[in-house]
């Protein structure tokens, strides 16, 4: 599958967040993107993953960023 593919070639990560904490998901998206060309897809909080998080949704110190490069 196209999934397993992403994450077998190692384009699956997970960055640290802290620096984006108090954003909104939207605009930690952009601004990833347009920094490190990477496509944000979840946010990890305490050892949850949750994928694709509503615009709204805001990014806490200790989250981490699940991203494709």
């Amino acid at each position: 599958s196209i999934l397993m593919n992403i994450i077998n070639k190692g384009n699956l990560d997970l960055i640290e967040a802290n620096e984006y904490a108090g954003r909104q998901f939207i605009d930690v998206v952009q601004l990833v993107k347009s920094r490190l060309n990477y496509m944000v897809i979840g946010v990890v909080r305490n050892g949850e993953v949750i994928l694709n998080p509503g615009n709204d949704f805001v990014i806490q110190p200790g989250d981490s960023l699940l991203i494709i490069k």
